[in-house]
């Protein structure tokens, strides 16, 4: 048996770095999503505090007026996914910032508005939910 044949019986031939195989790199399993019969109901269970108050100031006012108001972004996905809710957010149909305005005096809170883009934010001192115009 010649050398170079037992070199290669010994030492397994090396591929190319383009060659090789990387390790299989899985993504975490996505969470199963939660069956939500009530989104409010889903939603307050999962809010405290301000954001508690917040939600249901808006909802008064959405049934009182019959203005559409949605909740939109996180909430929703954090809400399926049986996560805590970190932030509201919502869109109105008519104007976010005097929605804003008026649930941040009815909570003794105060409201930050930015007219230019149709949004505004109502502040307590435990959150900050953001209100935009659709």
């Amino acid at each position: 048996m010649g050398l170079s044949k037992i070199a290669c019986a010994i030492i397994p031939p090396v591929s190319p770095p383009c060659l090789r195989l990387r390790p299989h790199h899985r993504r975490p399993p996505t969470p199963a999503l939660q069956h939500v019969n009530s989104p409010f109901s889903a939603t307050l269970a999962s809010v405290g505090g301000g954001r508690r108050a917040v939600l249901r100031a808006l909802r008064r006012r959405a049934l009182a007026d019959a203005a559409p108001i949605y909740m939109v972004g996180g909430p929703l996905r954090d809400v399926l996914l049986g996560e805590p809710i970190k932030d509201l957010d919502f869109v109105v149909e008519g104007d976010a910032p005097a929605l804003a305005h008026q649930v941040a005096q009815e909570l003794q809170g105060d409201s930050l508005t930015y007219r230019r883009f149709g949004t505004a934010t109502v502040v307590l001192r435990d959150c900050r939910v953001d209100v935009v115009t659709a």
